[in-house]
Parts: C-alpha cells; structure tokens; sequence
C-alpha cells in the first residue's frame, strides 16, 4: 500500500477495467464505464489534506485497491468522505480494510474527527467493516442510499 500519485491514472484505469459492473456500482452508485475524470483528477493530484488517496499494488505493478478520503467539513468540524474500490479478485482479503484503517488515521493526524461513507443501501457489509474498525458507526437512510458516520477522533 502507497500513496497515489498523478502517474497511477494508468493503473487506475485497468484496475477500474478488471472490476466487475456491480463492483462499479457500488462504488460509484451508478452505472459508469470509466472512472469519472473529475474523481480521478482530484483523487491523484491533490493535496492529502484536501484528498488523499492510497493504492494497493501488486509485486507486478498491478494496482489492485484505490481507497480515497475527501474533505467534506460538515458544521460539527472537520470531516472526510471515504470511498474504496477493490478490485472483484481480491475482495474479502482485507485490502479494503487496510485502506479504510489508513485512510482514517491518515485524516486523524490532519485533525479531521468525522469519516463519512456514502453507500448503497444494500451494501451494507461496509458498515459492518466500519463498526468493527472505527467503532460506532450512525447512520442515516436517504432512499436507495445509506450515509454512514463515524467518529475517528
């Protein structure tokens, strides 16, 4: 595991490629056949306290994992908003864990105390994840989609 940088666009793309269409959807809550431009750009140019993102990477370069935290700061202080895709062969191994319990110490340091996960309401194996990483997990049903809140500080 690494931070991403701009030259992983390339490896995002294939691992975004080797993922199925329900692994996407779930992931970007919609039915899309390449990795949104904007997300990416942000995702692996940013700066980590604005959007700071991890990869998991195979010993033959392959990336395998993209965990992503962006700032989203809420009225009760700072917040991240936590998004992870994994690629289909290598879920139920941890990596997404890894990249979550990352992610959010990450924000920890930056004085961040809230990490945010928007997910499908039938997703709910993430909230599990959550719950059994960060603890207490408040979450918050909007139709088809779960908001799920967590405090890391």
């Amino acid at each position: 595991m690494r931070c991403a940088v701009p030259a992983d666009a390339l490896g995002v793309h294939r691992l975004f490629g080797r993922c199925s269409r329900e692994t996407r959807y779930r992931r970007f809550h919609g039915h899309v056949s390449e990795v949104p431009l904007d997300y990416l750009l942000e995702a692996l140019t940013a700066e980590p306290d604005r959007h700071d993102a991890l990869v998991a990477q195979r010993p033959d370069g392959d990336l395998v994992a993209l965990g992503s935290a962006r700032r989203v700061d809420a009225p009760d202080g700072p917040a991240v908003d936590v998004g992870l895709l994994v690629e289909d062969a290598e879920q139920g191994r941890g990596l997404g864990t890894l990249l979550l319990v990352a992610l959010a110490a990450r924000a920890r340091d930056r004085g961040v105390g809230v990490l945010t996960c928007d997910l499908l309401a039938t997703h709910q194996g993430l909230v599990a994840v959550l719950r059994r990483t960060l603890g207490p997990v408040r979450t918050v049903r909007e139709g088809g989609t779960v908001c799920a809140r967590v405090r890391i500080a």
